[in-house]
């Protein structure tokens, strides 16, 4: 029996695909269509996470959305297959996997641009006219004035700070939080770049019990709550 063509093999594998990546956000985030549309609106507009450093995909109930599609793409593959068998027609296996494959990458990229739009409406475009100065505040809320509030206090003085937090620094969000401070603090060195200087102030960022971790000979300059606290030695001035 005659193979289907390339092009309508390639538009029933992406049919299929879209059906069944639909229905199963129906399923998973809500058991009632008629909010379906709220349901799907959220899901779109959270499709897209904006990040400092790579493209992490978003999430269902906990597990990448990818797993997700990975687990469409077999049933979908499984279905064709199982479908052109019933009918007589042989199609090879991998034809199939690369054109379900394919279906789901066009989908999954045209809900990241939809994600991506939707970031740039609500977050990005109110920011176009706002000097430097409000787009640091709107995007990192707090921390920027948090900085702000320690070099006053430590009157843009070149301390060597050592920088404790109970977050991961080799990975986001805990690495682009030391390095936005880092860069808001300067000229206090928190990344340890000026090594021969002996630390004079301790800056403790995301961390539990702070107050614990503040050595007897140091003494609080500022706390903003119980995980940040800035310190300096008890024998140094405030301002070099």
């Amino acid at each position: 029996m005659k193979n289907p063509s390339p092009q309508k093999f390639f538009l029933l594998s992406f049919s299929i695909t879209i059906f069944i990546f639909i229905l199963s956000i129906i399923l998973i985030l809500n058991s009632d269509p008629s909010s379906f549309k709220n349901s799907l609106g959220k899901f779109l507009k959270d499709f897209f996470i904006a990040n400092y450093n790579s493209s992490p995909p978003s999430h269902l109930l906990g597990k990448s959305v990818l797993l997700y599609l990975y687990l469409i793409i077999f049933l979908v593959t499984a279905l064709l297959k199982l479908g052109f068998k019933i009918k007589g027609e042989e199609v090879p296996l991998s034809k199939i996997i690369f054109n379900v494959t394919l279906s789901g990458l066009l989908f999954v990229t045209t809900l990241q641009t939809i994600g991506i739009q939707s970031y740039e409406m609500r977050i990005l475009n109110p920011l176009g006219n706002k000097s430097i100065e409000e787009k640091y505040r709107v995007l990192m809320k707090g921390l920027y004035q948090s900085a702000k509030e320690i070099r006053t206090q430590l009157n843009s003085s070149p301390y060597q700070c050592q920088f404790l937090t109970d977050m991961d620094l080799s990975k986001d969000p805990g690495m682009y939080y030391q390095r936005f401070l880092a860069y808001t603090l300067y000229p206090i060195d928190i990344r340890e770049i000026r090594k021969s200087e002996p630390q004079n102030c301790l800056i403790i960022f995301e961390k539990e019990n702070a107050r614990n971790f503040i050595p007897p000979d140091y003494r609080v300059l500022e706390e903003f709550d119980d995980a940040n606290i800035v310190a300096i030695k008890t024998t140094e001035p405030i301002g070099l």
